[in-house]
């Protein structure tokens, strides 16, 4: 259904003495009891590198190099939102953070002249502004974060179409590069991706109009004689553009958070964007950081859909290795899978980069093989995918999110399997809301103990799915049901991204909700910036990161022998969620949750764990796995008691 119907049939419709939202109420849950998910076989073993910070948080969008949305640490098994910060900002990309915990973010068009801007994570304070210079464009491109190995700092790179910057955790700048395109002149030319290929140690850009760059990590200096352009031409509009007058009326409602500039498309534009449709690059591209390979989902090249006119009806996902030539490096395009529809899914790696999910613009999650970009196995959902897949590194599980729901898939070697559907039935609708149903808004965040998801309700008649409200649910992972569900206000188009402090910073990004309001759905006003959503029991944060790293250490004893890399990736998650645990039991205990008997006894079984035994290098093959199969179990044994001793 159009646009235009839906607004002819609203025109249709008697005044009502409330609006929809008003008439739409959250569900109470329960509070959640331990999740029976437990981890199976042999994972994917993170990339580890001087210059990569711990999986604890989101360090660039989607999370990873691999893009995947999966953190190492529990999410919050009951939460509530604790502060929103910057309402004036729109804000469609992820936070990164650095290992204090802070933000970084990179508004769309703002009024201020800002391209990055980093929040305390305490209150959402500012800590200080990167102003967005004159005649640069800013926006569309998440930060990403990475160590420095030579100073043991931490340094944020931000992209600007022409410009790349490196600044200081403390707001200096490191430097300030050029890409080697010119100034920005039309909308297509503005930085969408960025990332960190190891091998050649090197910042990449991607943008919009399909140029890629490489930059020099420490220097900013090039490593490409040129700017690479993808091949592919512009897709076409995409269908269910709303009509002019209604996009008007969204134009004059987002006015006060983004800067649309005069003579542009305005909505309009953005919603082509994230549909994937006039568009050469759409969304964020993945790093395999094993082989230096680059994944990007552009479109396709002018005649590969029967016609050579200038514009391409198909998507694509190209391969490109990053190689050494000479004294410099290069881009050799090795592979490409088209596919139908645009740009407007970033490809996901699992498996140790052998894997590629995407989806395409009729609901198929295609997954590819890596080594030459041969179909693995697709599997149809019901609806274009949002985003990214979030694939998880363990259990072959992957999640993908379409307006109409949460899919879980497992990815079974020769082919894929559907698994559970999660339920949105979070809020009461009355029956005299026809056309109203549960909605999902965004693609799922991995945890040790679930998924977060960003849920609503709002008209689900045809294609048009208009939210009137919003909330975070936690899903368990096993079962696809919700474990806490709590009542929000404003939709994001970002990701689920997570701070090392193990909570929830949601970008806000009203767009579906834009259009609710000036068709007279909700009369809530539209918020920008961040909102926290922060752990409001402690102690059952404690109990699902205690039985999570139990799990975890109980599979790497399983597993130590047919996969000891797995098992000392295991390992290290397990040191994360130990962590975890103690923060949580010290808070728990400071607030009465739990006895100071009880957080004393978590400190005192920790410390039973010890150090790991023995040294991989150098030691006997046979010693090795024996001391290390000792270890798993003791581990295994201590986390349990933790989570037995915890509120069930």
């Amino acid at each position: 259904m159009r646009l235009a119907i839906l607004l002819a049939i609203l025109g249709a419709m008697p005044a009502l003495a409330q609006t929809p939202a008003e008439q739409i109420t959250p569900r109470t849950l329960p509070l959640p009891g331990r999740t029976a998910w437990q981890p199976q076989g042999c994972r994917s073993v993170p990339f580890e590198d001087p210059a990569l910070p711990a999986r604890t948080a989101f360090r660039r969008a989607h999370g990873d190099l691999e893009s995947t949305n999966e953190v190492d640490l529990a999410y919050a098994p009951v939460f509530a939102r604790q502060w929103i910060a910057e309402p004036g900002l729109y804000q469609v990309t992820t936070p990164a953070f650095d290992s204090a915990g802070n933000l970084y973010m990179t508004p769309l068009l703002p009024h201020e002249p800002i391209l990055m801007i980093s929040l305390e994570p305490t209150s959402g304070a500012r800590r200080f502004v990167i102003p967005l210079a004159p005649g640069r464009r800013g926006g569309g491109a998440a930060p990403m974060l990475l160590r420095d190995p030579q100073t043991g700092g931490e340094v944020v790179y931000v992209n600007a179409y022409d410009h790349i910057l490196a600044v200081h955790t403390d707001g200096t700048t490191a430097w300030d590069a050029p890409t080697g395109l010119a100034a920005p002149t039309t909308e297509d030319q503005g930085p969408i991706g960025l990332s960190w290929v190891p091998n050649a140690d090197a910042v990449v850009g991607l943008m919009r109009d399909g140029y890629v760059v490489l930059l020099d990590r420490r220097s900013g200096a090039p490593l490409l004689p040129q700017p690479l352009l993808l091949p592919g031409q512009p897709t076409p509009p995409a269908p269910n553009s709303p009509p002019p007058a209604l996009a008007a009326m969204v134009d004059t409602l987002l006015q006060p958070l983004v800067n649309f500039p005069p003579g542009g498309s305005g909505v309009a534009g953005l919603i082509q964007v994230l549909l994937g449709g006039s568009s050469k690059v759409a969304n964020n591209l993945a790093v395999d950081p094993r082989s230096g390979r680059l994944w990007i989902a552009a479109s396709a090249r002018d005649g590969e859909d029967g016609a050579v006119d200038g514009v391409s009806q198909l998507g694509a996902v190209y391969r490109y290795d990053v190689v050494p030539d000479g004294s410099g490096w290069r881009l050799d395009e090795v592979c490409h899978r088209n596919f139908s529809g645009g740009s407007a899914s970033t490809p996901t790696l699992g498996q140790n980069g052998t894997r590629v999910y995407l989806g395409d613009d009729a609901g198929a999650l295609i997954a590819l093989n890596a080594a030459d970009c041969s179909d693995a196995w697709s599997v149809t959902l019901d609806a274009q995918i949002f985003g990214s897949i979030a694939a998880a590194s363990d259990g072959r599980e992957l999640f993908a999110g379409s307006a109409n729901g949460i899919f879980q898939v497992f990815d079974e070697g020769g082919s894929g399997r559907r698994g559970w559907t999660a339920a949105l039935d979070f809020y009461d609708i009355p029956s005299t809301l026809s056309g109203y149903g549960g909605l999902n808004l965004l693609l799922a965040g991995i945890g040790a103990n679930g998924l977060l998801i960003q849920t609503g309700a709002g008209l689900t008649t045809g294609a048009n799915k208009l939210p009137v409200r919003a909330g975070i649910a936690h899903i368990d992972r096993l079962t696809g049901q919700a474990r806490w569900f709590a009542d929000g206000l404003e939709e994001s188009l970002a990701a689920m991204s997570t701070g090392p402090d193990g909570a929830l910073y949601l970008s806000h990004s009203p767009l579906r909700r834009a259009f609710a309001l000036a068709l007279g759905l909700t009369n809530e006003p539209l918020l920008g910036g961040v909102s926290k959503w922060s752990s409001t029991r402690d102690d059952l944060l404690a109990r699902d990161t205690a039985c999570a790293a139990a799990a975890r250490a109980d599979n790497a004893r399983l597993e130590h022998g047919e996969c000891p890399e797995s098992a000392l990736a295991d390992l290290r998650q397990i040191d994360e969620l130990r962590a975890q645990l103690l923060d949580a039991g010290d808070r728990a205990a400071a607030a009465a949750e739990i006895t100071p008997l009880t957080g004393r006894r978590l400190h005192q079984l920790d410390r039973r764990i010890g150090a790991q035994p023995v040294a991989q290098t150098g030691t006997a093959p046979a010693v090795f796995e024996r001391e290390m199969y000792r270890y798993h179990r003791r581990v295994a044994r201590v986390l349990e008691r933790a989570c037995r001793i915890l509120p069930p």
